[in-house]
């Protein structure tokens, strides 16, 4: 493993999915994107957002409130920390 890069076998594989889903994106997406990719029902929606804080703690991702431009309202964003 080179310097800087990240140790992903520690993380779980939806995790690893929304870091992959990320890069995709340019490194950036609202969240309420990301969880509607990967939560099919919406009782998923906690576990999403539980794994979004998971990787904001480990410092892999940042999120973000911003004013989405299309809409004018406060949205979270969540970006790529690499």
């Amino acid at each position: 493993m080179e310097k800087g890069e990240i140790n992903t076998k520690k993380l779980g594989e939806k995790q690893r999915a929304i870091l992959s889903f990320l890069k995709e994106r340019g490194g950036s997406a609202w969240q309420e994107d990301i969880i509607s990719h990967f939560a099919w029902a919406s009782k998923y929606q906690y576990y999403m957002l539980a794994r979004l804080k998971k990787l904001q703690q480990r410092g892999l991702v940042r999120i973000s409130s911003e004013i989405n431009p299309e809409t004018g309202r406060l949205k979270k964003r969540v970006y790529l920390n690499q």
